[in-house]
């Protein structure tokens, strides 16, 4: 029998201990305790994960060191599913397809960690009571496989999350898709995120470029004293009203994505906002891209969604079409959904 398996139970009650060495990848965690990394360790395989929790109880102290996958396939660098109070901390992980990814879980944290250079995500975790703290998540570049795939940088679905301090840069969308350095969605109620850092300093001549999502329903307790540089849109929201203040924004369109323009209003008089340089989201602009790319779905993709949001899903939806017809699946779907809302008379 594994000796791990034997005394991680009983260091997981104490709270105190040594840590029990993580010296191999990939690695399965099954009971509670304290691990932590010996060394710098790589994962060779494409597709495999690195650390999978499976327990709850669970503190990772990388202890400075670098996990690392092989820069492709769909692997996960840490990741659990399902699982409580777990904590990872202290090291940098690199080369996966998530650099963190967990699901249905409680009271995660992730501190003092450096996640570049994945694929699709930065740091994934789908649950509540989440913390990312004094993180640094760049080097996103987008799943080439998923036509317009979109790239995250922090990733928090569900209540009651911390978001604080980071640092996110170098997050690249895929074609039509979306760059987003912050995001809390689903239910992101008693969620505050403060402090961060973000700075999608790259070429915006696709995509677009987004400082901090908030989605789904319900709002934020706070979003305030970030400063984001270098978006398209600096917070993206539907239902926020009056929680995001005293941000200092360099962005280069309206603030508050699919918002109304008295909340936009409402947002500049609330926070510190420069714009500069013309939105990739203009009609104008947009036109003379279709002109320059006529075979290009992304071009026609970004147009019909300008169109919609200041003219309508009717003008927008030939748009969509011929996104679709020219590849975009994203085009597809956004046809179909505004073709039966037409229909319906919505």
């Amino acid at each position: 029998m594994d000796i791990t398996s034997l005394i991680a139970p009983l260091f997981a009650l104490a709270g105190t201990g040594p840590c029990l060495p993580i010296d191999t990848l990939p690695s399965l965690i099954k009971e509670p305790g304290r691990y932590c990394v010996s060394k710098d360790l790589q994962v060779a395989a494409e597709g495999d994960s690195g650390i999978s929790v499976l327990s709850d109880g669970v503190s990772i102290d990388l202890q400075g060191h670098h996990i690392s996958g092989p820069g492709e396939g769909l692997g996960n660098g840490v990741s659990g599913n399902g699982v409580k109070d777990v904590t990872i901390f202290n090291g940098s992980i690199s080369g996966f397809f998530y650099g963190v990814r967990f699901q249905s879980v409680e009271d995660i944290t992730l501190s003092h960690l450096t996640i570049e250079n994945n694929i699709f995500r930065g740091a994934t975790v789908l649950g509540t009571k989440v913390t990312v703290e004094d993180t640094v998540v760049r080097g996103i570049k987008g799943y080439r496989e998923w036509p317009d795939s979109h790239s995250f940088g922090i990733e928090v679905t569900g209540p009651e999350c911390r978001v604080l301090r980071n640092t996110v840069s170098d997050i690249v969308p895929f074609r039509a898709g979306e760059a987003v350095g912050v995001s809390i969605n689903s239910t992101p109620e008693k969620c505050i995120v403060e402090e961060n850092f973000i700075k999608l300093d790259q070429p915006h001549d696709q995509g677009r470029y987004i400082g901090i999502w908030v989605g789904g329903r319900g709002q934020p307790d706070s979003v305030a004293k970030n400063v984001i540089v270098n978006v398209d849109y600096s917070v993206a929201y539907t239902r926020l009203s009056g929680l995001a203040a005293d941000n200092w924004i360099h962005e280069r369109c309206a603030d508050g994505w699919n918002s109304t323009p008295e909340k936009i209003d409402t947002f500049k008089s609330e926070n510190h906002v420069l714009q500069s340089g013309r939105c990739s989201d203009d009609i104008d602009y947009l036109s003379q891209k279709l002109k320059e790319e006529p075979d290009a779905p992304q071009w026609y993709l970004r147009y019909a969604t300008a169109v919609r949001q200041k003219q309508g899903k009717v003008v927008a939806l030939p748009s969509y079409e011929r996104a679709c017809e020219l590849g975009a699946e994203e085009g597809c779907r956004l046809a179909d959904i505004y073709q039966k809302q037409i229909d319906a008379g919505k």
